[in-house]
């Protein structure tokens, strides 16, 4: 485990196992290759009051996207007050952009 679920004590050592699950820290290294891949494809919608305080993560990315070399055009909307499973859109819409992109 990385964090002692009774301390909250994080243990050092098991960090770098997680690097390869860091989507940020991927992002980074390959960005070159990656980004013509998904340049502009990227939708993120976060609460900032995200009960697994997932907004962090996605504010470290969002600092990543806006030096990122080539632009990465992603679309990063924050609820403020909003919590975990926040959407800036309506499912119906998220259907819709996704049918849209598969076309």
């Amino acid at each position: 485990p990385l964090w002692d679920p009774k301390t909250g004590r994080i243990d050092r050592s098991v960090v770098p196992h997680w690097e390869k699950y860091d989507l940020r820290l991927i992002l980074e290294k390959n960005w070159k290759t990656l980004s013509q891949k998904i340049r502009g494809k990227i939708h993120i919608s976060v609460g900032e009051a995200d009960n697994y305080f997932l907004n962090n993560a996605v504010h470290m990315l969002d600092r990543f996207f806006m030096t990122a070399d080539p632009p990465a055009e992603a679309r990063i909307f924050y609820g403020p007050g909003r919590g975990h499973c926040w959407s800036s859109i309506t499912e119906a819409q998220m259907m819709k952009e996704m049918a849209a992109a598969a076309n």
